[in-house]
């Protein structure tokens, strides 16, 4: 994760060592006390952040990185930066219906309920194209509906809902 934050053009010794180093560091006491080699899988998101960090902070001492944005700010912004960035499973569902909705032009919704096949009927040329693109990317076939109900679109050009045929 953190070479992908870090946009980092190449994973460097340094990187590896510093995730390592940083996993090492994210142990507690208690947990160093009962000789524990890796921190409690509770814990993964917190430790996640901090091996993250060290990561980023590795690819900037070795100018890799090309999130030169990243250089600027201290550890607790950027670890805010990373939580901001860090898979939810619990929210993917809302952050894919908001990325969707802002590829084609409606609001975001709040619940992820408002935009549906109602809203998506007569849907507009650009929203089609734009779905059109999206779908290439993920194929409609034995996906959830949620492209359709929000753009109408169908991935054939039929209005029936029938899939494309890839």
């Amino acid at each position: 994760m953190g070479a992908i934050l870090s946009k980092s053009v190449s994973v460097t010794q340094n990187m590896i060592y510093a995730s390592a180093e940083a996993l090492s560091t994210a142990l507690l006491p208690d947990e160093v006390a009962q000789h524990w080699l890796y921190p409690a899988i509770g814990r993964i998101r917190d430790v996640s952040v901090i091996v993250t960090r060290g990561v980023i902070r590795a690819a900037q001492k070795d100018k890799v990185d090309r999130e030169l944005a990243l250089r600027n700010i201290g550890d607790k912004e950027l670890d805010q930066y990373i939580r901001e960035r860090m898979y939810d499973p619990f929210k993917e569902g809302e952050r894919v219906e908001n990325e969707i909705a802002e590829l084609v032009g409606r609001p975001a919704s709040s619940t992820g309920k408002e935009a549906g096949a109602n809203g998506a009927a007569g849907a507009g040329q650009p929203q089609q194209q734009r779905a059109k693109a999206l779908s290439d990317t993920v194929p409609l076939e034995g996906k959830p509906t949620l492209l359709r109900e929000v753009t109408g679109y169908t991935g054939s050009g039929a209005s029936d809902g029938t899939p494309s045929g890839r």
